[in-house]
């Protein structure tokens, strides 16, 4: 095997001997431990990227285009081609780079599946879509640069040359890229003839450097506005348009969106102020449990706070709804004390941060340990089970493993995309489709792969129960809210049907947010709703 690539001695790419993959190839190749760690990760990462191919060559490609080096920075930076000494020592990195360039990854790690692996799932890349024909067209090491180098000039490198579509990240002050995006075709879009001209000409003129105008688009809700502008990306995408989504304004110009009623939020209860009230989540459907309970906190309520049993509070002890009461109580007294004695306007209280309210809701022995790779995360995580006595059912450990990231470990990245995609394939070979609109999500069953006798009711039967739970599963996951439409496979028997909704309903009941299916439409369509709670996944990721 080829063992003459020492990464050690590249002059503009020399970072390249810190990736936990490539680094590998600086230590004894014929080390069989050492070869079965690096083909390892290199596995990995072909499954985590959507790598096809020559895997070596493949992933060298991808941190070429994803990862900043010398020469993608300072053309970055000054906008200008490299100068002729920069340029000359990233030809010399290339051509000492050239063998894992264009020979077989099994020469170098002795593994054939490696020279052309197929990936569970390939990854769009625009950037690797547009260097491939560049690169397979190479004749010398010299080609490939120039390659490279074009492509460094057209698009830049990271994350922001990898997509068409960006959201801006409140939390980090970042834009981040959309990596699957719905593209619309403006031909598909029916109606409005001159107004969609009015819009073509005035972005082509945008693209082209001409003057252009600002463009507002007003109209009620699903006469295309969205699908307009995205039509727009997909029409000028080759002459740089990109796509930006940001959040609205804070009102009045304020950093973030405030308010005055106040309310705290335990694991089991939720306290406010008010008339002394004592009202019950809507999953919670034991009359003579809510009578027992109320009966025996309603001493323990301040006539002007009023309190909420969550969920979670449902069969637990008194004794620790009780305590839960009185710290909440505690800390709402010193609120309005702090408040009392504080100039308007002014802060009270920062709400939970997002995880930690997520946090209070599985607080009930669903968990057992929570890992992170977040130093403020672990710290804020640690500090709440300790002050809230919870550190004894529950724990927080710190990872840290430069090498193997968490997110590689568990196949983070690999487990967002599948619930990002339209098809959820169920164990009997069946699958469901989900689709988004303004007004509802539609969801779709399909028989797919299993062998279904229509006239066997039964069998179809089993297939819809095993989507049913799936579908509750999924909206759990995708966070989907609002009216939803569901297409089970048809069945003739109204016994089997009733079963269905029942079954149905029954899933739904695990959700934390309320969720419950209504009823079948005249057409044999099941139209259930779920209460809204924060954004779907689709529209954050």
């Amino acid at each position: 095997m080829s063992q003459n690539v020492k990464l050690s001695t590249l002059l503009v790419l020399n970072t390249l001997d810190q990736d936990p993959i490539l680094s590998f190839l600086e230590w004894d190749a014929d080390d069989a431990e050492v070869q079965a760690e690096c083909v390892a990760h290199l596995i990995r990462a072909a499954e985590n990227l959507g790598l096809s191919g020559n895997l070596l060559a493949r992933y060298l490609l991808h941190v070429f285009t994803h990862e900043a080096n010398l020469v993608s920075e300072t053309m970055e930076r000054t906008g200008l081609p490299p100068g002729s000494s920069l340029r000359q020592a990233f030809y010399q990195d290339i051509e000492l780079l050239y063998p894992l360039l264009t020979q077989p990854t099994s020469k170098f790690l002795g593994e054939k599946l490696l020279d052309d692996y197929e990936p569970t799932q390939n990854v769009y890349d625009k950037t690797e879509d547009f260097l491939l024909p560049w690169i397979e067209a190479a004749q010398t090491p010299r080609d490939y640069a120039e390659a490279l180098l074009t492509y460094y000039a057209r698009y830049g490198y990271g994350e922001l040359a990898s997509h068409v579509v960006f959201r801006w990240d409140d939390a980090t002050n970042k834009i981040r890229g959309v990596a699957h995006f719905e593209r619309m075709q403006m031909k598909n879009l029916i109606g409005y003839q001159r107004q969609k001209e009015l819009l073509l000409q005035n972005t082509r003129a945008f693209v082209h450097g001409k003057p252009a105008n600002h463009v507002l688009l007003v109209g009620a809700r699903g006469t295309g506005k969205s699908s307009a502008v995205k039509a727009l990306v997909s029409e000028y995408e080759e002459s740089g348009l990109r796509l930006v989504q940001i959040t609205k304004e804070a009102a009045k110009g304020k950093a973030c969106i405030a308010s005055s009623n106040i309310s705290l939020s335990g694991v089991y209860t939720v306290l406010s102020l008010g008339q002394g009230k004592i009202t019950f989540s809507s999953k919670i459907d034991d009359k003579a449990w809510k009578e027992e309970i109320k009966a025996e906190i309603e001493g323990c309520l301040d006539k002007d706070f009023n309190l909420v049993l969550r969920t979670n509070s449902y069969k637990v002890k008194n004794e620790l709804i009780q305590k839960e009461l009185l710290l909440l109580s505690e800390e709402m007294k010193k609120l309005l004390e702090k408040a009392r004695h504080t100039k308007a306007p002014a802060l009270i209280k920062l709400s939970d941060k997002e995880y930690i309210g997520l946090l209070k809701q599985y607080l009930n022995g669903e968990l057992k340990e929570i890992i992170t790779d977040i130093d403020e995360v672990f710290e804020d995580i640690s500090a709440y089970l300790k002050d809230s006595d919870k550190s004894k059912i529950l724990s927080c450990r710190l990872y840290k493993d430069e090498l193997l990231p968490l997110n590689k470990l568990y196949a983070l990245d690999s487990l967002i995309e599948g619930v990002k995609q339209r098809k959820v394939w169920l164990k009997n070979g069946a699958y469901i489709v989900m689709d988004y609109t303004e007004a509802m999500t539609v969801i779709d069953v399909n028989t797919g792969k299993t062998d279904i006798n229509k006239s066997a009711q039964e069998t179809v039967y089993y297939t819809n129960l095993e989507a049913a739970k799936e579908i509750a599963r999924q909206l759990r996951l995708r966070n989907i809210s609002g009216i939803i439409i569901i297409d089970f496979i048809d069945m003739k028997s109204k016994e089997l049907r009733d079963k269905l909704f029942n079954k149905l309903n029954k899933e739904l009941k695990e959700d934390k947010v309320r969720a419950r299916a209504i009823d079948y439409t005249a057409l044999n369509l099941v139209e259930l709703t779920r209460q809204k709670i924060k954004k779907p996944l689709y529209e954050v990721l």
